[in-house]
């Protein structure tokens, strides 16, 4: 098993919505504007602010992500973390 960190890219836009998608179902929590906006553009809500997306791929596959996203402090806040439950205890 190869387990590999990159940047975002705009091929992982499905994987980013599914993956983020299902963690919410999966706490129980409704899809909120707020993370309708996030998940639904990356590249606007995240990454053209100054913040960063990283996803986890598995032989070529996206199976986790995190955000970054830039704060007005200069700071950063984690946001959008999560690994498919298959790929859990994996150490992602």
């Amino acid at each position: 098993m190869s387990v590999s960190i990159v940047p975002f890219r705009p091929d992982h836009a499905a994987a980013w919505a599914a993956l983020n998608e299902a963690w919410l179902a999966e706490g129980g929590f409704a899809v909120e504007g707020k993370d309708r906006k996030v998940i639904d553009d990356p590249q606007g809500a995240i990454l053209d602010l100054g913040g960063q997306i990283f996803m986890a791929e598995r032989d070529g596959i996206a199976i986790g992500c995190c955000a970054l996203m830039a704060m007005d402090d200069g700071g950063y806040e984690v946001a959008k973390m999560t690994v498919s439950p298959a790929a859990r205890g994996l150490g992602i």
